[in-house]
């Protein structure tokens, strides 16, 4: 049945013409060395220092044969790490090489291919000359496709157009575009589906192992996420497969067979059984810092009624139990920042046990800038924990030097993402901003004042910058809220250190009016009431006073928000005339859903793991629909209302779900999508679900829903 699928996708395309092996296939002797490159690192030397040791074996191999595209392929993509700060200097080089051979449709492909995402128009420009001089060089198609498929320059016939070319030129390649998972051409999809399985199967090298996952995402494309068993089938098939003695354990391998962690249903064992063979093979890889990583930890899991003692003690045994490990792996960052978050978590370490380990943090930071690509960067993050703590206050100036450091690295500008300036820029400010609050802190803590003064004048105009404009949505504005009321505290902390008072007490108020509504988190907003209301006091003001503003005052985010009582009703009082629409055409009144137990699911249509959810939901809301007492509701939290009804058109669910962007954050606390809430007269709590599947997600969230309404 597949054979023919097959034959049918290549019926479509444009007639045949011979392969061209020079730019379908890498040669012999250079798919050697990209098998070399395949080899898992050492993590005992720095990053800079394994991809010098990368970029030396290619550029030996280029000066062999300097127009092999793969190994200049190789190279472009070693140079560039996964990240984007280097495109410039990558971009220089090859429009020298171009420079040097301006009518040579390799060069040409070559320099586009580092043109794209830097200079991307400039890109297709040179793809479009180089075809028109060698109409039967295929990978200056498939480079358009994958131009065609990015977010700024969508164009969905295009992509087919010169994807369909590639194939014509290259049917037994296993390279596509991955992005195709997205598309609305599921034709196309089910033709590259077919053609990847046909050739991923006659081969054995890492090209091919390494396609699996793009393979597994195709073919989970083509069925909704509760119609996945024959997939999931062929997955365990092709796992097992990956585990005979035909394929070297490397790089690749272990990539492909771990990818199966983030898959609904996948074999659970079969990552870490992968782990221990690379570990064992190549004792300097991070899958044997992984095995060590979990060997130390192992048999001191908290039992779920643990003491506040065994807590504390558990977390002092952790860090302790990592240090031997950093001190023997100093160049990882990601192990960095796990040791730097446990002897935070401690309180009963010493400062300058927490600084020492600051110390080696920052090392790792600097060795393995790429490590643990979070955002805020782990170095921003500890430093926030380091002021939540209560010191060491000394370490935060280096920790989120180093944050920005890792910002502007991470941030760097791609115009195939569809950010512009503007947009970058709004971000970048925003990670900022997640630095210069900790950074202000620890300068108001340590006394040195005048550097607080200036953290704060970059962090106003950084403020600034991200203020949400007119009619933006309550997630823009609550986000734009998290960052600006504690700044305004500690604008007002500022104020008193230089004895302003007045001025403080403005600030502080400003703080309390600009706090969204409450996260599951805690927050400080107690801490700025109790300042506000002390310098209101010092200033010879009353407590009628003092009440009377409050009472006056747009404090209901302040009060508002996750695990508190009459979530529904409190909506209803702020906006007595709303009543919301769901996508069939039900209204659903706030006072009425008071009354109710309310499950809710907060997704958006760019959200993967929300539409993989909805066809659960939906199996969840047909369960409970002739329920009286309990509601199951969608909050869709796009921006534009128009993208929810064609996601669920798309992933074919009847669902209650409401464009809900312009409140949904003033019944729970802003979160990651997908996210769960049950909603009862007395309690609004989040859902969460530890199962491996969604099959497990329905079941327990559907006992969760009856339990709360039994209450």
């Amino acid at each position: 049945m597949r054979f023919s699928v097959l034959l049918l996708c290549l019926a479509l395309v444009v007639p045949a013409t011979a392969q061209n092996a020079q730019n379908c296939e890498p040669a012999d002797s250079t798919r050697t060395i990209l098998e070399q490159l395949q080899h898992p690192e050492n993590l005992h030397l720095s990053a800079a220092e394994r991809q010098n040791l990368k970029l030396e074996l290619l550029r030996k191999a280029i000066s062999a044969a300097p127009s092999d595209i793969f190994l200049h392929e190789a190279y472009q993509n070693a140079l560039l790490a996964g990240r984007d700060y280097n495109r410039n200097a990558l971009i220089v080089e090859y429009e020298q090489l171009l420079a040097m051979h301006p009518h040579d449709p390799v060069f040409l492909y070559l320099a586009a291919r580092a043109q794209s995402g830097g200079r991307s128009k400039e890109a297709i420009a040179n793809l479009e000359q180089a075809i028109a001089l060698a109409p039967d060089f295929a990978q200056p198609q498939l480079q358009l496709a994958l131009i065609g498929s990015s977010n700024a320059f969508k164009d969905s016939a295009g992509v087919k157009l010169h994807l369909t070319r590639f194939v014509a030129l290259c049917p037994a390649s296993l390279q596509t575009v991955p992005n195709l998972r997205w598309s609305d051409d599921k034709e196309l999809l089910k033709c590259e589906a077919a053609r990847l399985r046909t050739n991923i199967e006659a081969r054995a090298d890492s090209e091919a192992v390494s396609a699996y996952p793009i393979l597994w995402q195709f073919e989970a494309a083509l069925e909704r996420s509760d119609h996945q068993a024959e997939n999931l089938a062929r997955m365990r098939a092709d796992v097992d497969r990956l585990f005979g003695p035909k394929y070297t354990r490397n790089a690749a391998w272990l990539d492909a067979i771990q990818s199966t962690i983030r898959i609904d249903g996948a074999p659970k064992d079969a990552a870490h059984k992968a782990s221990l063979e690379i570990a064992a093979l190549y004792p300097d890889s991070d899958a044997a810092l992984n095995v060590e990583y979990g060997s130390a930890l192992a048999g001191h899991e908290l039992p779920a009624n643990a003491t506040p003692a065994q807590i504390a003690e558990n977390r002092r045994w952790k860090w302790n139990a990592l240090l031997p490990l950093l001190r023997k792996w100093p160049n990882v960052e990601w192990l960095a920042f796990q040791e730097a978050y446990a002897v935070i978590d401690d309180h009963s370490a010493s400062p300058e046990e927490v600084k020492g380990v600051m110390n080696l943090f920052l090392n790792a930071a600097r060795q393995d800038p790429n490590g643990e690509p979070t955002m805020p960067p782990a170095p921003i993050i500890i430093a926030q924990r380091i002021i939540e703590r209560g010191g060491p206050y000394e370490s935060v100036p280096d920790l989120t030097t180093a944050g920005f450091v890792e910002t502007d690295r991470l941030l760097a500008a791609n115009d195939l993402y569809g950010r512009g300036d503007a947009a970058l820029a709004k971000q970048r400010s925003t990670v900022y901003l997640y630095g210069y609050l900790p950074l202000i802190e620890a300068d108001l803590q340590l006394g040195r004042i005048s550097n607080a003064g200036e953290a704060l004048a970059q962090a106003e105009t950084r403020l600034q910058i991200i203020r949400p404009p007119e009619g933006a949505s309550s997630q823009e504005k609550n986000g734009f809220g998290s960052l600006a009321a504690p700044y305004w505290f500690l604008h007002g902390e500022y104020a008193e250190k230089e004895g302003r008072k007045i001025d403080a007490l403005v600030d502080y108020r400003n703080a309390l009016s600009l706090y969204p509504p409450r996260r599951p988190n805690p927050d400080r907003r107690a801490e700025v009431m109790a300042s506000a209301e002390r310098l209101w006091k010092e200033l010879g003001g009353t407590t009628q006073g003092w009440t009377d503003w409050s009472a006056q005052s747009s404090l209901a985010g302040f009060y508002a928000g996750s695990g508190g009582a009459e979530a529904w009703s409190k909506l209803a009082d702020s906006s007595p005339d709303l009543i919301l629409t769901d996508a069939m055409g039900n209204h659903w009144n706030p006072r009425d859903l008071a009354k109710k137990t309310t499950f809710i699911t907060m997704w958006a249509s760019w959200c993967a793991p929300c539409l993989a959810e909805l066809p659960y939901l939906e199996k969840l809301y047909q369960q409970f629909k002739s329920r009286d007492d309990i509601a199951i509701l969608a909050f869709d939290v796009d921006d534009d209302p128009a993208a929810m009804n064609k996601a669920l058109q798309k992933v074919q669910v009847s669902i209650p779900s409401i464009a809900a962007r312009d409140f949904a954050y003033s019944i729970v606390p802003e979160m990651a999508t997908p996210a769960n809430w049950i909603i009862t007269p007395g309690k609004t709590e989040m859902f969460l679900e530890d199962g491996n599947s969604l099959d497990d997600w329905l079941k327990n969230a559907a006992a969760a829903i009856e339990k709360a309404a039994k209450r």
